[in-house]
C-alpha cells in the first residue's frame, strides 16, 4: 500500500526545513499553524515569515504562470524543482540569490526572464550530499557520462561511505529552455547548470561573466561546460573582459583558448592559429562534420573529451604538445592519421579509446 500526503501542516515548533523537504508530489493544501514564527503559507507555496524567501513552490501546484513577490530576495535551494505545470517564471530587479537546483526538473519551464534579477552574482549547483545523495564508486555499473567511470547513484547517511563522488544539480537541469540571457553582474555559473536542457540553443553571458568555459576541475561551481549543449548561438555582453566569438568558436578574449565550437558551425576543415595554446574539454565534441585539424603553433593541453565522438580523420600539430587529456579522442573511429611535429608531454587514459 502507498500513501499519498495531499495535506500538510507545518507545525508552530519548526525553525529550519533542509532544502527539498517538502518536494513530496501530491500536497494540494499547505499551511502553517499561526503560531509559527519562521514560515507564512500561502497558495501551496512557502514563504519565510516575512516573505523575504521563497521557501518551497510545492510540486503539484498547477498553474503556467508565476510572478515573484516583489517582497520576495531570495529562492531557496531546490525550491520549484519538481513542479511540472509551470512554464513561465517572472523575477524583478530585487532578486539577490537564486539558489542551487532552484529550478531542478521543471520539465515544461520555457521561459524566465533571468537578466532582470540584476543583483545575482552567481549561478551554483545544488551537491545532494546536503541530503544524503552520493555517487559511490562501483566497478559493476557502468555511468556513460564525463569522466568516465563505474558508479553508482544512492542514499545514504554521512559517513557510511568512504569511496564517493558528490552528486550534483543543476538550477536549471531539465528544464524545457531554449534560450537564455545572463545578469550582467553574473561572473559565474556552476558545470551542470543547464544539464540536460536538451531544447536550448542560445546562450547569452553578461558583461561580467569571467568564470571558465568547459574546464573540469577538482573546485567545482565556476566553469560552464557547453559542450554538454546542443548549442547554436554563443554570445557575450558588449564590453565582456574575458571571450568572444569569432566564426562560431568560442576563444578567451586573447586567443590563448579555443573553447567551444559551435553546432551551427559546418566546417569540416580546421586551423587553430599559433596563439592558442588550449583547446578546452569538449570543444570539438560530437563533430560530425569535421575531417581534419592543423595546429599552428605548440599547445599545452588538449582538454578532455575535446574531440571524442567526432568524425576527425586526421590531426596535426606543429609544435608540442604538453598534454592529451582524458578521453581526448576517444570513439574517434575515422581518425587515420595523428601528427605531433614536436614533442608529447603527457597522454592521459582514454586518450585514443576505439580510434
Amino acid at each position: 500500500m502507498s500513501l499519498k500526503l495531499e495535506k500538510l501542516t507545518i507545525p508552530k515548533q519548526l525553525k529550519t526545513l533542509d532544502p527539498g523537504a517538502l518536494e513530496c508530489p501530491g500536497i494540494r493544501e499547505l499551511s502553517v499553524s499561526p503560531e509559527n514564527k519562521y514560515y507564512l503559507a500561502k497558495d501551496q507555496i512557502l514563504f519565510s515569515r516575512d516573505q523575504s524567501t521563497l521557501v518551497c513552490y510545492c510540486a503539484d501546484k498547477e498553474g503556467k504562470t508565476y510572478r515573484i513577490p516583489s517582497s520576495t530576495k531570495y529562492i531557496a535551494p531546490l525550491a520549484f524543482a519538481g513542479n511540472q505545470h509551470l512554464e513561465k517564471v517572472i523575477l524583478h530587479k530585487g532578486i539577490k540569490e537564486l539558489g542551487a537546483g532552484a529550478f531542478l526538473g521543471c520539465t515544461k519551464l520555457s521561459g524566465i526572464n533571468l537578466q532582470q534579477a540584476k543583483k545575482l552574482q552567481q549561478i551554483k549547483d545544488f551537491d545532494g550530499y546536503r541530503i544524503g545523495l552520493y555517487l559511490v564508486v562501483r566497478t559493476e555499473i557502468e555511468f556513460d557520462d564525463d569522466p568516465p567511470y563505474y558508479r553508482d547513484l544512492i542514499q545514504t547517511e554521512p559517513g557510511n561511505q568512504v569511496d564517493i563522488d558528490h552528486f550534483y544539480m543543476g538550477t536549471f537541469e531539465q528544464t524545457a529552455l531554449s534560450s537564455i540571457r545572463l545578469p550582467d553582474q553574473v561572473r559565474s555559473i556552476a558545470e551542470d547548470t543547464f544539464k540536460n536542457c536538451g531544447l536550448l540553443r542560445s546562450i547569452t553571458f553578461g558583461r561580467h561573466f569571467t568564470g571558465e568555459i568547459n574546464r573540469r576541475q577538482k573546485k567545482r561551481g565556476t566553469s560552464a561546460m557547453l559542450y554538454e549543449l546542443d548549442l547554436t548561438s554563443v554570445s557575450f555582453a558588449e564590453g565582456n573582459p574575458a571571450y568572444c566569438v569569432k566564426d562560431q568558436i568560442v576563444y578567451s578574449l586573447d586567443g590563448k583558448r579555443l573553447c567551444q565550437v559551435l553546432k551551427s558551425c559546418k566546417q569540416q576543415d580546421f586551423v587553430i592559429p599559433a596563439q592558442v595554446n588550449e583547446i578546452m574539454d569538449g570543444a570539438f565534441a560530437g563533430r560530425r562534420e569535421l575531417q581534419r585539424v592543423t595546429v599552428q603553433g605548440p599547445l599545452k593541453r588538449i582538454g578532455r573529451s575535446a574531440f571524442a565522438g567526432s568524425n576527425i580523420r586526421a590531426f596535426q600539430a606543429q609544435g608540442d604538445i604538453g598534454q592529451i587529456g582524458k578521453g581526448a579522442f576517444r570513439y574517434c573511429g575515422l581518425l587515420d592519421t595523428f601528427i605531433c611535429e614536436g614533442t608529447v608531454g603527457v597522454i592521459e587514459e582514454e586518450a585514443f579509446l576505439d580510434c
